[in-house]
């Protein structure tokens, strides 16, 4: 800046341009990459959420009490899926 006309000399615009710029790119950025945080958290709530039903599913199947159906909506599982785990689990039974 010249002190004695106040005016931005051709040098100290391009700085401003370019800070402001810069300043744009890096909240840009910031954005893309809090989004990709999230989907991360989101998608690692959705495993443990699933793991924990398919534990369950396969507690409830060890208890012989319930039939697949009935574990298969309390847990919220595929009804196919909870099949699976008992055939799993009567091939480890016989091993």
């Amino acid at each position: 800046m010249d002190i004695n006309t106040g005016k931005l000399a051709d040098n100290d615009r391009f700085k401003v341009e370019y800070y402001r710029t810069h300043r744009e790119k890096r909240a840009n950025m910031c954005d893309v990459l809090d989004k990709a945080e999230n989907i991360g958290i989101a998608k690692g709530i959705a495993e443990g959420k699933y793991k924990m039903a398919v534990e369950a599913a396969i507690k409830f199947l060890k208890l012989g009490k319930l039939t697949p159906e009935e574990i298969a909506q309390g847990v919220e599982l595929p009804l196919e899926e909870v099949i699976a785990l008992s055939d799993q689990l009567r091939l480890r039974l016989f091993k």
